[in-house]
């Protein structure tokens, strides 16, 4: 920019933001001026500058259109870059500078339209390596202007052949870890990377793959299984989250979240609007932008990857990192709880209550679910953080989650309240959580005692199925379909296990065959009330040697890991089976509050089925109910 009447030693340039001095607003193929050519090379995007004028911010937002030109072969290679400028303020021009070449090919020439000419610049501009500016003309008190530059090359691009590589169909496989389910592994490519899911406004399977693509999964033959994939997008940096939002697919990856619409119905997302970004981001690998979950007020919330062990890590980069924001619909970004590792998934329940996983590490003494509460702090401080004085208090987790029992639980959703299909799950409402290391799905349920959200948690699908085969690879994240069905996206990463890069995607549906095992353990003013799935056999049941009950916890001592200390034996004194045999209370002593119990059931299902699945839950006790 330049105040009218100043010289060009005073060019005015873009100030920084947050480290940067623009922001994107959208972009969008199959937009040109020549409508010969094919739609696919033209490109139209939209950005906001910002500039200090008069003391004051000023943004104007400059939009560009594209247009290759239909060419005959042997002329070489034209493009047209039309450009439109608004809110410059009165009393400014805007001087677009054209930069000295060090190198070029071909005998590129730049040129304008006839109504802007190219004039060289002064000696303290050539100083700066630009040799010619431009003033793009603009009629009286209008504060847009509007101007074409050509781009014209010898140079002809190389055909090259393409060869087709036959696609051989891949085998319906079962997967039989998850009991009750009947499970299969969709026939898909398998060098996808599923990182998060959602399902279109037609029932349809969309995902985003750790490569930067997103997919629309597409059943060709009618059989109910998904056996296509349709590339919706590509070029993402890893993109860790998903949500349908009418026709449209909104996806976070690292530098921001953009809505991807397909506005000409070919299947491929043409039209990308940015609706947030901002946050300080680096290439490094864990700087994961995951989501999306939306309550009823239409507000979005993501979460952010932290830079706690990074210490060189420039201040202009560190903005909001370890953090859950809520977006709201106006684009308001506002951080809402603080100090996670690496909160990965995302979830909302019912009761629009919102929860976030965490990975075990340093002060993570196990890996975690939280319930988000606005301006608490999680206990594993960003670089942001550090800098707090004096840190505030840290809120411990409403769930810790067994380590090594888990190593590393990802992708978090609930299971619908509501009955969606032919299931009658007795397990509506709970919690899923995809636990990569051990390849098993975890399950969770929690319950508010004085004041304080706490829970337990047991195994969903069975830990010891092993790698493949019938069972998952990597689960990492999953979802619920229209009709009740669950999916399971699986990764084998090479930088968390020496994976190949590859993944899967299995569909899960009920059979009705849900095993007798523990539905839900909640703690009472004397010990624990075991809910079941099936009714057991009380004589069995109300023997005390069939229990075994033990606490422990962990406190940080600095380093990665933490051992386990305080572990303790509870003693069960008697055990009170309900007239219908579908609850235990277990009457017990030795309770301490601040401490993980596990709590295990011997052989007392009925002859049919003595061993209960799950035998055993995992619950987190922050609070004793009063006596």
């Amino acid at each position: 920019m330049q105040r009218e009447g100043k010289p060009d030693s005073q060019l005015i340039f873009p100030t920084s933001k947050n480290d940067q001095v623009g922001r994107l607003l959208k972009y969008q193929v199959g937009i040109g001026l020549n409508s010969n050519f094919p739609d696919h090379d033209k490109v139209l995007f939209s950005f906001q500058m910002n500039f200090d004028l008069d003391g004051k911010q000023k943004s104007i937002v400059i939009t560009e259109s594209i247009n290759p030109r239909n060419v005959k072969t042997g002329q070489g290679q034209i493009v047209d870059r039309a450009v439109t400028v608004k809110n410059i303020p009165q009393g400014y021009r805007l001087v677009f500078l054209k930069p000295n070449a060090k190198t070029t090919l071909g005998s590129p020439r730049i040129t304008v339209a006839q109504s802007n000419k190219w004039i060289k610049s002064s000696k303290v501009i050539q100083r700066q390596n630009v040799q010619y500016l431009m003033r793009p003309k603009r009629d009286n008190n209008k504060s847009q202007v509007d101007f074409i530059i050509y781009y014209d090359a010898n140079l002809e691009p190389p055909i090259l052949p393409i060869k087709s590589v036959p696609v051989v169909p891949l085998p319906v496989e079962k997967v039989t870890s998850l009991p009750g389910y009947e499970g299969i592994r969709l026939p898909i490519d398998r060098s996808i990377m599923p990182t998060a899911m959602t399902f279109t406004s037609k029932g349809k399977l969309a995902f985003t793959s750790l490569k930067g693509n997103v997919y629309i999964a597409e059943d060709t033959n009618g059989d109910g299984v998904q056996d296509k994939l349709i590339l919706f997008e590509e070029g993402l940096a890893s993109p860790y989250g998903i949500l349908a939002d009418g026709d449209d697919l909104i996806v976070c990856h690292k530098p921001e979240i953009l809505r991807l619409s397909d506005t000409n119905g070919d299947g491929r997302a043409d039209k990308r609007t940015v609706i947030a970004t901002g946050w300080g981001y680096t290439n490094n690998y864990h700087d994961w932008t995951c989501g999306l979950v939306r309550d009823h007020k239409k507000n979005l919330y993501f979460s952010l990857g932290s830079d706690y062990s990074q210490s060189k890590r420039h201040i202009s980069r560190q903005r909001w990192r370890g953090k859950v924001i809520q977006l709201a619909p106006d684009g308001t970004m506002t951080p809402i709880a603080h100090a996670f590792r690496y909160p990965t998934g995302v979830a909302m329940d019912a009761k629009e209550r919102l929860f976030v996983s965490d990975q075990q590490g340093v002060q993570n003494c196990f890996n975690e679910i939280n319930y988000v509460q606005k301006g608490k702090y999680y206990g594993v401080w960003s670089r942001e953080d550090q800098r707090l004085k004096p840190q505030p208090p840290e809120e411990k987790p409403a769930i810790q989650v067994p380590h090594d029992w888990t190593r590393s639980v990802n992708g978090l959703f609930f299971l619908p309240l509501k009955k969606t299909g032919k299931e009658n799950s007795p397990f509506a409402g709970n919690g899923i959580g995809c636990e990569y290391t051990n390849k098993f799905l975890i399950r969770y349920t929690t319950e508010e005692v004085r004041g304080v959200l706490q829970g337990a948690t047991y195994a969903f699908s069975r830990r010891d199925a092993g790698t493949g085969d019938d069972n998952f690879y990597g689960p990492l994240c999953g979802a619920v379909a229209p009709n009740g069905d669950i999916y399971i996206g699986s990764i084998a990463d090479s930088g968390w296990s020496g994976g190949q890069n590859n993944g899967r995607i299995t569909r899960l549906r009920a059979n009705g065959k849900i095993p007798n095992g523990i539905k839900e353990i909640n703690v009472t003013k004397d010990g624990f009330k075991i809910s079941l799935t099936q009714p057991v056999e009380k004589k069995a049941a109300m023997q005390i040697d069939g229990y075994s009950l033990s606490g422990y916890r962990r406190v940080w001592q600095g380093d990665y890991a933490t051992p386990d200390s305080g572990r303790h034996k509870v003693i069960v004194q008697s055990v009170d089976v309900a007239a219908d045999g579908m609850s235990l209370q277990l009457h017990v002593t030795g309770l301490k509050e601040g401490y993980l119990y596990e709590v295990s059931c011997g052989k007392i299902g009925t002859k049919s089925q003595p061993t209960l699945f799950p035998a055993t839950g995992y619950y987190t006790l922050h609070k004793l109910p009063k006596k």
